[in-house]
């Protein structure tokens, strides 16, 4: 009998040793699994822009580089944890360009890969999701619209203003990624609705006054948020030409431990 105790006793410590064997093997990446980023933004501020991936809290490959398909090079300028779970990390890299002016562009740039360059000698061309970078309005012209005042929070709200320099009729508001953040972004105009297009033409003279207020709040759950957002909303004439727009600060991935397991495991299908 106790014989038999001392076996099955065995037994459970090689079962619970092989299981946590396998929860350790199943967190362990070859490379990065970089996230997806929804940007657009002005050329301003992609100076510094985060990119964010997971990896191993052990892993000793690290990108240190990144190139753009227009040639441009990126360099990392910090690289921190956002947040960990096991052995697991959500990373974020702020790049910066290093051989290309992004603030000289006069049409807007998009790309949705870039080139990653790794320390361990590697590289790879990785999906990123989606990146729009637009002229700063000094070098596609004077803007018909000033902005008088600029306020975000935390909680993803926020406010801006402007005083109109022309006479000017708006048209429409445009929303970065309208479709993909269809329930979750609100914005009013004037106490309007600013995306419901049945509120416009506004016809506006020298010297108003137009404010906006909104709001960008993913639910809990919604596999949305394990995506990076930089947003930008543009006011609009007839003409689809620009006449204000204001970037957004956006969002930056979040997981919970049981979602970022989950998550690694289906972008982890391919790798060994």
């Amino acid at each position: 009998m106790r014989k038999y105790k001392l076996s099955l006793l065995l037994v459970l410590l090689l079962a619970v040793w092989s299981g946590s064997i396998g929860y350790y093997e199943s967190q362990k990446l070859k490379n990065p699994i970089f996230l997806e980023h929804y940007y657009e933004l002005d050329a301003s501020l992609f100076a510094h822009t985060s990119i964010y991936y997971i990896a191993n809290t052990d892993m000793k490959k690290k990108p240190y580089q990144y190139e753009l398909p227009n040639g441009a090079w990126l360099r990392v300028h910090h690289s921190l944890p956002r947040s960990e779970f096991g052995r697991l990390q959500v990373m974020e890299q702020i790049l910066s360009p290093a051989t290309f002016d992004m603030q000289k562009i006069t049409e807007p740039y998009a790309f949705d890969r870039m080139r990653v360059y790794y320390t361990d000698g590697t590289e790879e061309v990785v999906s990123i999701g989606s990146i729009t970078i637009f002229p700063n309005r000094s070098v596609t012209g004077e803007s018909r619209m000033e902005q008088a005042h600029s306020a975000g929070s935390s909680d993803g709200s926020g406010s801006t203003g402007y005083r109109v320099k022309q006479a000017i009729t708006l048209h429409s508001l445009k929303l970065s990624f309208e479709r993909q953040l269809q329930g979750v972004f609100t914005a009013e105009l004037n106490g309007k609705d600013a995306l419901d297009r049945n509120g416009y033409p506004m016809t506006l003279q020298p010297g108003d006054y137009i404010g906006m207020e909104y709001r960008f709040q993913l639910p809990p759950m919604d596999e949305r948020r394990h995506h990076a957002y930089r947003l930008r909303l543009t006011l609009l004439d007839a003409e689809g030409r620009e006449a204000a727009s204001h970037g957004i600060i956006g969002q930056w991935p979040q997981f919970d431990n049981r979602e970022l397991l989950s998550y690694v495991r289906q972008r982890n299908g391919g790798q060994d």
